[in-house]
């Protein structure tokens, strides 16, 4: 009994052991068979196509052949892409001219300098428009060089240089621009690079008051002698000429001319031109323009209109600068040399244009009286337009001016 429970009990535990194990090899199965189909899913299908390569033959006797070209070393340099540059056979073309050859210099006597004949105007003489002036320290004027030359040739003319002897009281530029320093007396030279050719003018730096005297009607008798007196004192004046007075008195106005007076135009009929026609405008302008320019080469500057009559036609058919007065010594009525000349001292002052006529002895005997006391007064005689320049105004065409203080 007691084997047969044990033949029993083993019988059952064969069994069981039969049954785990094989349990346990259908599940381990499964499981190798779950991890196959997922791999199989997670890798993506390749189709893989043999590569076509054509086949060598080769030697057996020799090495084989490789597939890729050998590199062979080129025999001639490779051809560049832009064109050779070829030396050329002759000599380049040069767009500037060849040097001359140096001109033949000689040597002036007087001042041991070299001229070089071939390239300068040589210079014949010089003059300058002033002999001597007077300036406020600060001021400037404007000296003018007329320059006369031999036969001129091709070339350029002799050059020209401006020097002062004494900086310290005035300079001057080389455009003959004179500029007062300080007070005192120097000289300002002008001289001729290779001729030597020499003018002066005499500079006094001190307290200077400037005036415009202007003369009408004229040229007359006693032009001449008035010229004298102002030239002699160093004084400019402006004259406002009669075409018709012109062709009987030439000399009187080339004299004008030549001592560096202002000429301006007083119209050739002495017209009162407010009360005339544009017709008759022009012809007493033009009539007048055209003697004048006839006898000196140049028509005049300014106009005065007779009676000091004008309106804006006479304005706008005059063409230059008109001009008034702001002192009249009615010289023309009071025709007596002591009246002018005590007129002249007691009525003018700095800045001032004054009006007298050169076609009267009384006028002219009372200005050369009353001439020197200007002079010690230190009024300075200047043209119409230098008194202008320096108080710094420019005149205009058409425009009637009446003095620098007033304009």
């Amino acid at each position: 009994m007691k084997n047969t429970r044990i033949i029993g009990i083993i019988s059952v535990t064969v069994l069981l052991l039969s049954t785990i194990t094989i349990y346990g090899y259908e599940s381990s199965g499964n499981k190798n068979i779950n991890n196959y189909e997922a791999t199989q899913e997670s890798t993506p299908s390749v189709t893989t196509i043999p590569a076509t390569t054509t086949p060598v033959t080769t030697n057996p006797t020799t090495k084989p052949v490789t597939t890729t070209k050998p590199v062979t070393k080129p025999t001639t340099k490779p051809v560049a892409t832009t064109k050779p540059v070829t030396k050329p056979t002759t000599k380049p073309v040069t767009t500037t001219k060849p040097t001359a050859a140096k001109p033949k210099t000689t040597t002036a006597a007087k001042n041991n300098v070299k001229e070089t004949t071939k390239i300068y105007n040589k210079v014949k003489s010089i003059s300058l428009d002033k002999k001597a002036i007077r300036l406020n320290k600060g001021d400037k004027r404007t000296l003018t060089s007329y320059v006369k030359y031999k036969k001129r040739k091709k070339g350029v003319n002799e050059p020209l240089i401006w020097k002062t002897s004494n900086k310290k009281v005035a300079t001057v530029s080389q455009k003959g621009v004179v500029k007062g320093k300080s007070n005192g007396k120097a000289y300002i030279t002008l001289k001729s690079k290779i001729t030597g050719k020499t003018v002066k003018c005499k500079v006094t730096v001190a307290k200077t008051k400037y005036v415009a005297f202007t003369f009408d009607d004229g040229p007359g008798i006693y032009t001449d002698k008035l010229l004298k007196a102002l030239n002699k004192n160093n004084a400019k004046a402006t004259f406002f000429v009669v075409g018709s007075c012109v062709n009987s008195h030439k000399t009187q106005l080339k004299n004008e001319y030549k001592l560096h007076m202002e000429i301006g135009s007083h119209t050739y009929n002495h017209s009162n031109l407010k009360t005339l026609s544009v017709p008759q405008i022009k012809k007493e302008l033009g009539s007048t323009n055209k003697v004048v320019k006839s006898v000196i080469g140049t028509t005049p500057t300014l106009l005065r209109p007779p009676y000091g009559s004008y309106n804006k036609t006479t304005g706008k058919y005059a063409g230059v600068p008109m001009i008034y007065w702001s002192v009249d010594t009615l010289d023309w009525k009071y025709r007596n040399v002591n009246y002018v000349s005590s007129t002249i001292l007691k009525e003018t002052k700095a800045w001032d244009i004054v009006l007298l006529h050169d076609i009267h002895q009384t006028s002219v005997d009372g200005f050369i009286k009353a001439l020197p006391t200007l002079k010690k007064r230190g009024y300075e005689l200047v043209t119409v337009s230098e008194l202008y320049s320096l108080k710094g105004k420019k005149l205009k065409n058409g425009v009637m001016y009446f003095s620098p203080n007033r304009d």
